[in-house]
């Protein structure tokens, strides 16, 4: 679920950090990228119980309603049950806080190792059922970009760099 922001570098700036832009780079994209984290780390309200037989609790998986006389003796599934339901316990608790930020050769990844977080926040696959409630790489990546910090956090990336080799941003 790649998402790239792109920072482009007027030449002006090149020729005075002397081509050595990695630093720069890398000092713009660890601050991006936890801005990046920040915004796939909001979650959604959980959706209210609808009264239906079936449900989604956040932090469990799927219940249902179950009448403890008839239940299954035998199953494939690890069927967890209660007074009166049954579920199956399928959450990764994506919403904890896993994202996390490694700093590359030219940038940074922001990742998550839930394994079904495409489903929930990639703007290409999305399940139907997140649409509307759950940001987006893509949609965390444009608000970061439109509140001016990608902006903000090159400027001062140049400016550190620039003070280290003695210039004047």
């Amino acid at each position: 679920m790649p998402v790239t922001v792109k920072i482009h570098i007027p030449p002006d700036l090149k020729r005075a950090l002397d081509g050595d832009m990695r630093k720069v780079v890398q000092k713009a994209a660890m601050v991006i990228g936890e801005e990046l984290k920040a915004e796939l780390n909001r979650k959604p309200e959980a959706p209210p119980y609808s009264g239906r037989r079936q449900w989604y609790e956040r932090r469990f998986g799927p219940k249902w309603h179950s009448d403890p006389e008839r239940r299954w003796k035998r199953t494939k599934r690890a069927v967890v049950y209660g007074v009166n339901w049954a579920g199956v316990k399928t959450s990764a608790l994506l919403s904890a806080g896993l994202w996390e930020l490694k700093q590359t050769a030219w940038g940074a990844i922001v990742g998550n190792p839930v394994p079904y977080v495409p489903l929930v926040q990639s703007h290409k696959e999305q399940a139907e059922v997140h649409k509307g409630r759950w940001t987006t790489d893509k949609e965390a990546a444009d608000r970061v970009i439109r509140s001016g910090k990608v902006d903000r956090a090159v400027k001062a990336a140049v400016a550190w760099v620039m003070k280290g080799k003695g210039g004047v941003p």
